[in-house]
């Protein structure tokens, strides 16, 4: 070999080979994105799947955003509206119950609210308190709470208050109300469930210190909080009774 032919030999070395027409090229093709989309929309399902039976909490957050969007288009302003707009739209108040005989002004108004930042705010509060509810209660008892404690506070402010009274407040404090006075009562779930305890607690707190602001019924927030905690109380007493 020639001094110019082994120059070149060693030029050559480690270099990547030129591809050659008509050969076939050896790339792997990007498809990460696709795998991607696979995995995630596998989870997805999978996690529907594993939490089906939890479909039913839905339903009071599904409700309250329906009769939102229907009064909106009904003609009340998304942000802000009159007492009167509220009224006519299945608002609670004690004349239109008790003269005009509109029993069900006491559970429509759970549903109804005052603004996008009033039901934004319920539904992200129902959306913990039930998540915390559902691990001692089933389902759909995490919503027969919702709906006793919602309508325990329109019947207190229905009796006590003369102005026009909406919103799933009472209902959503009830929930963890329920889970504080479950908890209390059961040594094992105390310990298990203490920071989530602790976490409720300061939402109640937070509740109740907002509730001084004006046009916000505290009494619909103390009987939420107090008709839930007699509940949660309620339960492991009249299971440990019937266990008995």
């Amino acid at each position: 070999m020639t001094d110019e032919e082994h120059l070149a030999t060693s030029e050559l070395e480690g270099r990547q080979p030129l591809d050659v027409p008509g050969q076939v090229s050896k790339r792997t093709p990007y498809v990460k994105p696709m795998l991607y989309i696979k995995r995630s929309g596998g989870s997805v399902g999978a996690w529907f799947k594993e939490n089906k039976d939890s479909y039913p909490m839905a339903l009071p957050m599904v409700v309250c955003f329906v009769y939102y969007v229907v009064m909106t288009f009904g003609g009340v302003n998304p942000f802000s509206d009159t007492a009167e707009a509220y009224l006519e739209w299945g608002g609670g108040e004690r004349e239109s119950i008790y003269a005009d005989g509109e029993w069900w002004r006491l559970f429509t108004n759970i549903f109804a609210h005052a603004g996008i930042e009033h039901i934004m705010g319920n539904l992200a509060a129902y959306a913990f308190g039930a998540v915390f509810l559902k691990e001692i209660l089933s389902p759909w008892k995490v919503v027969a709470v919702f709906l006793a404690c919602g309508l325990a506070g329109a019947l207190v402010c229905s009796v006590t208050t003369d102005y026009v009274f909406l919103g799933a407040s009472g209902g959503v404090l009830g929930l963890f109300g329920a889970f504080i006075g479950y908890t209390l009562l059961e040594a094992s779930l105390f310990t298990r469930y203490k920071n989530t305890l602790n976490v409720s607690l300061v939402v109640i707190g937070i509740s109740i210190l907002g509730s001084f602001q004006a046009g916000v019924s505290l009494t619909a927030h103390l009987v939420g909080i107090l008709s839930g905690f007699l509940i949660g109380c309620a339960i492991p007493l009249w299971k440990q009774r019937h266990d008995d």
